[in-house]
């Protein structure tokens, strides 16, 4: 008596993967998002700490600073 059983064979890694033309838009779309993500935030930053700096000269003034580094004498 043999017995024949059916073994499962699970699909390989390449199976998964998309295949054609698809794959080709979606790594394009893929880069094309990282590298605006890239240009947004070397551009961002710099006016972010330009945005921080006119806010905190307006908020606080410098009539309102301490003079810091001055020396008064008698």
């Amino acid at each position: 008596m043999s017995t024949s059983m059916k073994w499962f064979k699970p699909l390989a890694a390449e199976d998964l993967t998309m295949r054609g033309p698809v794959e080709g838009w979606t790594n394009a779309a893929m880069e094309l998002l990282i590298g605006i993500g890239l240009v947004l935030f070397v551009v961002g930053t710099p006016f972010l700490f330009l945005a921080g700096a006119i806010y905190l000269n307006s908020a606080v003034g410098p009539e309102n600073l301490p003079d810091l580094g001055q020396f008064y004498g008698p």
